[in-house]
């Protein structure tokens, strides 16, 4: 019985709607879903085509092929040389450099170590506490269900808002800055003065040559092409007289007829006024009437 009662109230809370009136109560009223025998016709075997391949026809004929193709045959005819001399350079000219050190001395100079500046002090905000009125749960209508001599009851109810009283903090004194003035700080270090800088005194040195031989080319060797010719012959290949064809024998589809049950009136649920049943509004339902 508890089974029946909490799958009728699920199937039509989704139909209650704060349109039904406050304070009044209703009851769920079922109907039960029709039927109705029908025929229709089914696929028995599907349509299907049939294919007959008929082989090609084919020949042997004679053709002329190239065994060989012509080609160019290259021959090197060598250089002709002679030999000369010729003065060549064994070492080029250069120059050698000597670096003469820079004068320097050392002198004493005042620098600033550390510069004039300011450092800040914050005084930090105080902050106190005053009570607060804070809305917890606000005001809400609310729709409940129970169960009276095997009905559903469903009626809406209004739920007041929710407070209470918090401890809030506030700013009593906002944080403040103060700063204090500290002066440069200098001191004393040597530093280094160039009096006469660095410089190089180069010293040339002359270059050194010989006499070698060279061969020289008087005339560069060269490729003399021959010609020789192509090479053809004689095969047997086979021709296409008939091309491989298909015939294709198409079978149509076959059918037959069945009953099937169709739905006429789905089941259906929905409230009617329940007078007399207002008592629910006056306590909330316990969990086993809520479902």
């Amino acid at each position: 019985m508890t089974k029946n009662y909490c799958g009728a109230a699920l199937a039509v809370l989704a139909t209650a709607s704060p349109a039904l009136a406050e304070n009044q109560c209703y009851r769920v009223e079922a109907t039960p879903a029709q039927y109705r025998m029908v025929e229709e016709s089914v696929l028995i075997a599907p349509a299907r085509e049939v294919a007959t391949v008929l082989p090609a026809i084919t020949r042997q004929v004679a053709q002329s092929v190239l065994l060989e193709p012509e080609r160019r045959v290259a021959h090197v005819v060598p250089a002709v040389t002679r030999t000369v001399l010729e003065t060549v350079v064994v070492s080029p000219a250069s120059a050698r450099t000597s670096l003469v050190p820079a004068v320097t001395r050392e002198v004493a100079e005042r620098y600033e170590i550390a510069p004039a500046g300011a450092v800040a002090h914050t005084i930090p905000a105080q902050y106190g506490s005053v009570p607060q009125s804070v809305m917890v749960q606000p005001a809400r209508r609310e729709w409940i269900l129970k169960r009276h001599y095997g009905q559903i009851i469903g009626c809406w109810i209004t739920v007041p808002a929710l407070y209470e009283t918090r401890m809030s903090t506030v700013l009593t004194r906002p944080a403040q800055t103060t700063y204090e003035t500290i002066p440069a700080t200098y001191g004393t270090r040597a530093r280094v003065e160039v009096v006469e800088p660095a410089h190089e005194i180069v010293t040339p040195i002359p270059a050194v040559t010989a006499t070698r031989e060279r061969t020289l080319v008087v005339e560069p060797a060269r490729n003399v092409e021959e010609v020789v010719a192509a090479v053809y012959g004689t095969r047997m290949a086979t021709e296409l007289v008939t091309p491989a064809q298909t015939l294709t024998q198409t079978i149509p589809a076959q059918y037959g007829t069945r009953e099937r049950q169709e739905l006429v009136a789905a089941a259906s649920s929905h409230w009617v006024a329940a007078p007399g049943y207002g008592a629910c509004a006056q306590r909330r339902p316990r969990l086993e009437e809520r479902y």
